[in-house]
């Protein structure tokens, strides 16, 4: 039988108070005296899940994490932790939808938009990649320029800079598309052909 919060409330504190001066193994103990004092003690099962992650244990980190959104659907963090033990573990699609779960829980949050855009052009979907990553760069214009902000996590960094390249390309093929389709009503009204291509090379040097 569960333990009341009073009950487990001490070994919490213990256990944070380990966590914060850096000894984890103790405190990862105390969390999982916690634990089968409580199996829905979330703040333990995030913290062993982080543990998991970082040892890159992620099925346990995974099933750490399940336990957390299952426990609190609307805190977007746990959504987001989920995608990211998924995707460590090689499952895009489950990733995607742990990622966007927590954008629309948060949409000021672009991580989780950088990471699922990542994501959604490694599993080959490149027109939902640009969604996200332009709701993304909506929510936070960091979105694109954290690639160039050397304390930011390589990570993030490395997301950005996928993000920045893929909005730029879809915007160069917008663009193009657009004088294309001018240039098309143009010769078919004058009956003659028309030349855009000035506004065609105008075109790179703006998205680029």
């Amino acid at each position: 039988m569960a333990s009341s919060a009073a009950d487990i409330r001490p070994l919490i504190g213990r256990a944070t108070a380990l966590a914060r001066a850096g000894r984890t193994d103790e405190a990862a103990s105390v969390f999982r005296d916690v634990v089968r004092h409580d199996p829905n003690a979330v703040e333990a099962l995030s913290f062993l899940g982080g543990l998991a992650f970082q040892a890159r244990r992620y099925p346990e980190a995974i099933a750490s994490y399940e336990r957390c959104v299952a426990l609190r659907p609307a805190h977007a963090e746990f959504h987001f932790n989920l995608g990211t033990a998924r995707e460590q573990a090689g499952d895009l699609e489950g990733a995607i939808d742990a990622y966007l779960r927590a954008f629309r829980i948060n949409p000021r949050d672009a991580r989780p938009a950088l990471f699922a855009g990542a994501a959604l052009e490694a599993a080959g979907r490149r027109e939902d990649a640009a969604i996200v990553f332009s709701l993304g760069d909506d929510a936070d214009l960091t979105t694109r320029t954290a690639k160039d902000a050397p304390r930011v996590h390589p990570e993030i960094r490395r997301r950005s800079a996928t993000a920045d390249r893929m909005l730029r390309e879809t915007m160069t093929s917008l663009h193009a598309r657009t004088v294309d389709e001018i240039e098309h009503e143009m010769t078919a009204q004058k009956g003659f052909a028309s030349d855009l291509s000035r506004v065609r090379n105008a075109i790179w040097a703006q998205t680029h």
